[in-house]
């Protein structure tokens, strides 16, 4: 967490988490007013709801940094389907696995809240999981972030719960909205948290458009995963995202570990083209990479970077 565009990236994920748990309350208190809040078909809903649209916050924030539409909606996508999956499991699931452990369930509040904060750390760690895929971040990363953040931000909520200040009265509503807002910001930052603590490889925007901005790269130069990450221009597939620069191909060259080293390659239609790309100031069409290398590519100059 050494430069500014991952401090500023944590507190954007922060923020757009928030958004996302205020934005499933909101819709929640609105589709299920009144409604008995252990049924399970309006636990189901319940979850889908905040799933959802926290998912949808936390992955998108690549396509709201970059200022792409298709970015978003490819990201966005990802994290709004995977939201559903696991807000619409963790909610019914604390009911159920209460149910049979405790089926006399009046003196076991205590027993409830235990349950409740475990179901909402399964399902932040679906969230974080799912929020890194496509990204050189590798999962696991994403899925103890997602668990940190759902420890927290759903100990608060049961907590909050437990002792009256969330249930289905108008009284309880606001309670809810802070609650449900602070979860989805924890689970948001814990995510961005431990996966910019623990990257291994990020390569560093230093001019163009987006000057200051950090690529995870560590899944793509990995021995053990052997990724491969593309860079250029196209605002779908690419992986470090290059807009506004004449000089990159939509698919301009790939990051990869090969014959035992991180490595920078051309695109086969790079190769034909033959466009500039340089890594310490000599021409590449395949060169291995360590840390503190400058890579120009087109008019952009990139720092690769890489912890020892």
């Amino acid at each position: 967490m050494n430069n500014q565009a991952s401090k500023f990236r944590i507190y954007y994920y922060f923020l757009l988490g928030m958004v996302g748990g205020l934005t499933g309350w909101f819709l929640t208190a609105l589709s299920f007013r009144g409604a008995n809040d252990l049924a399970f078909l309006n636990l189901v809903g319940r979850g889908i709801l905040i799933g959802s649209l926290i998912g949808l916050s936390v992955a998108a924030y690549d396509g709201f940094s970059s200022r792409s539409f298709r970015r978003f909606y490819k990201l966005g996508r990802n994290g709004l389907l995977l939201g559903v999956v696991s807000g619409g499991f963790a909610l019914p699931l604390t009911q159920w696995i209460f149910s049979q452990l405790w089926p006399t369930s009046a003196a076991q509040a205590g027993a409830r809240l235990i349950v409740g904060t475990i179901c909402w750390t399964i399902f932040g760690g679906i969230i974080g999981f799912v929020e890194v895929l496509g990204k050189g971040t590798q999962s696991y990363k994403g899925l103890l972030g997602g668990i940190c953040g759902g420890i927290f931000g759903g100990g608060v909520y049961e907590i909050a719960r437990h002792y009256g200040y969330i249930g289905n009265s108008d009284s309880t509503q606001v309670a809810q909205a802070f609650c449900l807002a602070l979860m989805g910001g924890f689970i948001a930052i814990s995510i961005a948290l431990v996966s910019t603590l623990l990257r291994q490889a990020w390569v560093e925007v230093l001019d163009g458009k987006f000057a200051g901005h950090a690529y995870d790269v560590t899944k793509y130069v990995s021995k053990e995963v052997r990724g491969r990450g593309l860079i250029g221009s196209d605002e779908f597939r690419a992986n470090i995202y290059l807009p506004a620069d004449n000089g990159v191909l939509e698919q301009h060259a790939i990051l990869c570990y090969t014959n035992q080293a991180p490595t920078l390659l051309l695109t086969p239609e790079a190769q034909k083209l033959n466009p500039r790309t340089l890594v310490n100031g000599y021409p590449v069409s395949s060169c291995p990479l360590s840390d503190g290398d400058k890579i120009e590519i087109g008019t952009t100059s990139l720092l690769y970077h890489q912890k020892r």
